[in-house]
């Protein structure tokens, strides 16, 4: 019962209210529920102790993913798109879509890094690394994030150095995009794409494919740079571990100068061998000045390839 959304009593015009009347009685109820409310603040202590600095773990366990059937689920589901079927809450991990998005930001420092170096081949160098740091934790994050609704958005904000927003664009298909503006000590950069998020179910195994490109803006410079996202493969979703196997070709292109990075994403066979990944970074004409190697779980090194030309300087 909501307080003060009942009428009181109608009376005649002759009668007056007195001290044992409905409107005396009225006020002492409601002195005795606010005395109640009172006695449950005192036994409540002084409520949620508000947290200092990011949190380091999720105020709930993760859900059980056992207690159903997932083929039964997922059998009507052959060659058919995931969006499409209606699957049970407990397999998502406890973020959205939008919060993934935020996640490409993860590792800004190396934006920050790059801006700093004084030719365009070496910015391009780590522009090249912050197009794989995304796939960091691919092996720890293998759940379907929460699909957002139609003009949904999220807001990130690190200060001193970055803010990123991100919005579901379109519903039916997924799309998801968003922009981050960010600045050093030298310069303002911004960071902005959209995605697509295709998928096929093949009976053990879901193929993910990202449709669409990532920019990376620096007005201070010109320069402009794009490149596209690497497919992933979610193996073993009836039975055994889940393993996400990430692969593909990824181009990052300087627009200004021409400039650009060829990475290739290995396909594994297994999950022990998931993440090995090769790349050159070339001049305008083609020619190879760095070479890149290692596991985007790990590291990725460059090394300045034997045939480049003298005046360029070894990578850090």
């Amino acid at each position: 019962l909501l307080l003060g959304s009942v009428s009181p009593p109608m009376m005649d015009d002759d009668t007056e209210p007195n001290s044992s009347g409905s409107a005396s009685s009225d006020e002492e109820d409601d002195e005795d529920l606010h005395d109640d409310d009172d006695d449950d603040d005192d036994e409540g202590g002084e409520g949620p102790v508000e947290q200092e600095g990011p949190r380091e773990c999720l105020p709930a366990p993760a859900p059980l993913t056992t207690g159903f059937n997932l083929w039964s689920v997922l059998k009507n589901a052959l060659g058919r798109d995931l969006n499409s079927i209606t699957l049970p809450a407990t397999i998502n991990q406890p973020l959205s879509v939008l919060q993934c998005a935020a996640e490409e930001m993860e590792y800004a420092e190396l934006i920050e890094e790059g801006l700093s170096k004084p030719t365009s081949l070496e910015r391009l160098l780590y522009v090249a690394a912050f197009a794989l740091s995304p796939y960091s934790s691919a092996q720890r994050r293998v759940h379907k994030p929460f699909n957002p609704i139609l003009g949904e958005t999220f807001e990130l904000v690190q200060e001193g150095r970055y803010r990123i927003l991100s919005e579901q664009v379109s519903h039916h298909p997924p799309v998801t995009a968003w922009h981050s503006s960010g600045q050093t000590a030298e310069r303002e950069y911004s960071f902005y794409g959209e995605i697509e998020l295709r998928n096929k179910f093949w009976g053990k195994t879901a193929e993910l494919i990202p449709v669409g490109s990532l920019h990376l803006d620096v007005p201070s410079l010109g320069e402009h740079f794009s490149w596209n996202k690497a497919k992933v493969a979610v193996h073993n979703l009836i039975l055994g571990s889940i393993w996400a196997n990430i692969n593909g070709e990824i181009v990052v292109r300087n627009h200004k100068t021409q400039e650009y990075a060829s990475l290739s994403i290995l396909r594994a066979s297994s999950k022990d061998t998931v993440g090995a990944v090769t790349g050159t970074v070339h001049e305008a004409g083609g020619q190879v000045v760095y070479r890149l190697a290692g596991n985007h779980l790990t590291g990725i090194t460059a090394e300045l390839d034997a045939a480049a030309p003298a005046h360029h300087p070894a990578p850090p």
